[in-house]
Order: structure tokens, then sequence, then C-alpha cells
């Protein structure tokens, strides 16, 4: 019995692309991914959103330049489907292009650790990407693509589960670069056979392994010993930390059993019990940024990628790990970003 569904439906009078609505869901997943990662990470939801979307735009942008160059149009057929992007014509190699250079961009602007943003953004692309596999697979019953979708779908799985336990900074972008590398040289599904594309695969996963495998070994002038104690601060503050959270729900003002008897028209108590809130709010705000802040540099003690700054790379001072040993950022690094 076949399941190839049409590429059009109609939907109240309208007809739309069956693949358009995969597109969509492709995105919304996409989202999906860089809302959990970045919370677990805390980023700034706000500027981390902004950032994904700078680098989809990019992205999409290069995926039409290296379409229009490999269909040859004339310059100006070229430039409006470089800016028409809803229509038909992308380059799957010049996305990925588009992707690796939009994420260093974002990282140098806004001073975010470039291996942890490549890592987060590429699980947001594989879980997109399985989507995009399945509405392919309905569409053509080609069973290739039902593999790519469940081989995204799992490996989003796996690596997000294990992304801040085990695995080291760098390592899903890495992973994501050699199966690329693997569709272009195996299928015809991205490169097209491009020789340049290909090289270019490869000596991005050999920089980005030299370069991540350096930085990691940064954190061998921190002895064992230290490494040990802090990691016993560490876990005391976080069960601290935990327990602070707990007694601060329980003082939630407006959690209270009884709140809405007797007090309706005493405007002086509501003011009062709603300033109690605010005070209540800012400090559980403040012990979940301290909590995630220690369970992150908990997660770099497993990795072995402790005391290295996220913005820079280079270790910070034991002094300064000692003192505050969640910290994720050198003494300059952190001076700069208070300016």
């Amino acid at each position: 019995m076949s399941m190839q569904i049409p590429f059009e439906i109609d939907l109240f009078g309208f007809e739309i692309q069956t693949f358009s609505i995969f597109l969509f869901l492709g995105l919304f997943f996409s989202f999906y991914a860089v809302w959990r990662e970045g919370r677990k990470d805390g980023f700034d939801q706000e500027r981390f959103f902004d950032s994904y979307i700078v680098v989809l735009l990019i992205s999409i942008i290069f995926s039409r330049i290296f379409y229009g160059i490999g269909a040859r149009f004339l310059f100006g057929p070229f430039l409006e489907h470089v800016f028409y992007f809803w229509r038909s014509g992308f380059g799957v190699d010049g996305f990925i292009l588009g992707f690796i250079v939009g994420t260093w961009l974002v990282s140098r602007i806004y001073k975010w650790s470039l291996f942890r943003l490549s890592d987060i953004y590429t699980l947001a692309l594989l879980l997109g990407m399985s989507m995009l596999f399945l509405g392919l697979f309905l569409l053509q019953e080609n069973l290739d693509y039902l593999v790519f979708f469940g081989l995204a779908l799992v490996s989003y799985g796996i690596f997000s589960m294990f992304r801040l336990k085990k695995l080291f900074s760098g390592s899903i972008f890495i992973i994501f670069l050699i199966f690329i590398l693997l569709l272009s040289v195996f299928t015809d599904m991205v490169g097209s056979g491009n020789l340049l594309f290909d090289v270019f695969l490869i000596t991005m996963v050999l920089l980005t392994s030299i370069w991540r495998i350096r930085k990691k070994m940064i954190n061998k002038n921190l002895p064992p010993t230290f490494i040990a104690k802090i990691k016993d601060i560490l876990i005391r503050k976080d069960k601290s930390l935990a327990n602070q959270q707990r007694l601060l729900e329980e003082e939630d003002p407006y959690m209270q059993e009884g709140r809405t008897e007797g007090n309706a028209d005493d405007v002086d108590e509501a003011n009062l019990e709603d300033n109690r809130k605010n005070i209540n709010d800012a400090q559980r705000n403040v012990v979940s940024k301290v909590s995630t802040a220690v369970k992150k540099a908990l997660g770099k003690i497993e990795r072995g990628e402790y005391g290295i700054c996220d913005n820079c790379g280079e270790s910070i001072d034991s002094a300064r790990l000692e003192a505050y040993p969640e910290t994720s950022l050198c003494t300059d690094c952190a001076r700069r970003s208070e300016v």
C-alpha cells in the first residue's frame, strides 16, 4: 500500500505545497531545540533566539547564492533569486557554509563560546532536519530519507542527553560535519560531487578538532587535588542552592494558604504582599542562575574542560576558581562583560 502524499493540498481554497508544512515543522522544532538547550546553558533567551534567526538568514542567503552560481544565472536574475528566498532553489552546501560563518559571527558579536554555540545550533539543525527528511520520505517514498529521519532524531536525543555530561564542547559540531561529508561523498544530497566543498569540510573537521584538543589541554595545568577540592565545594554548593530554592518556593507569598481570605479590601496589605512577592522572585532568579552555573561547572569537570574561559579559551587563574568555583570567565573577560 502506497504511503505517498500529494505534493500540494487544498486548504480553505488555497493551494499549499505539502513540503512547506514539513519545513514549518522543521523550523518549529529547531526553535524548540534552541530554547531547550540554551536554557540549559543559561543563555539570555531573547538574544539567543535573535542570534539563531540571524544564523538561519545568513545560511539561507548563502544557500541561494551557491544555487544561483551553480545555475549560472545572469546578474539580474541572480540577485532576484538570492533575495526572493521564498521561491524554490537552495544549495545545501551553501547553507552549511552559511551556518558555519553565521555561528562564528554571532559568537564574536556576543562574546559567546564558539564550541557551545555550534553544538546547540547543530542540535537545532538535527531536530529540524528530521522533519524535512520525514517530509521527503512521505513525498517520494525513498527509504533513504526514512533512515536519515531516524538517524537525525536519534542523534538529537542522544547528543542532547549527554552534551553537558560526557561530551566535550564542539564534539557534536565535529560529528555533524563528518555526517555532512559522508552525505556529500556517498549521495547526491549535499555538494553534488563538489570536490572543493568536500575539502572545505575535511579542513573544518581537522581545524576544529585540533583547536578543541589544544584548548582541552589547557586545564591540565590544574592539579587533580585542586580539581577534587573544587568538585567537592561545587557539590555542596549545589545541594545548598537546591535547599534555598525549595525554601523560597515555600515562602512565595502568592502560594500561601488563605491569602485571599479577609484581606480583599486591605490595600496596604496587598501592596506589602506584592513587594514581598517581587523580592521573593528576585531571590529565586539569583539562586536559579547560580545553580545553573554550578551545574555547568560540574559538567565541565566531568568532561575535563574545567578552568577554561568560555569567551577567550584561555585558562582561568586558580585563585579566581577558588574564590568563584562556578565561574566560566577569566578575570579579563569578566571585567569586559561588566563594561
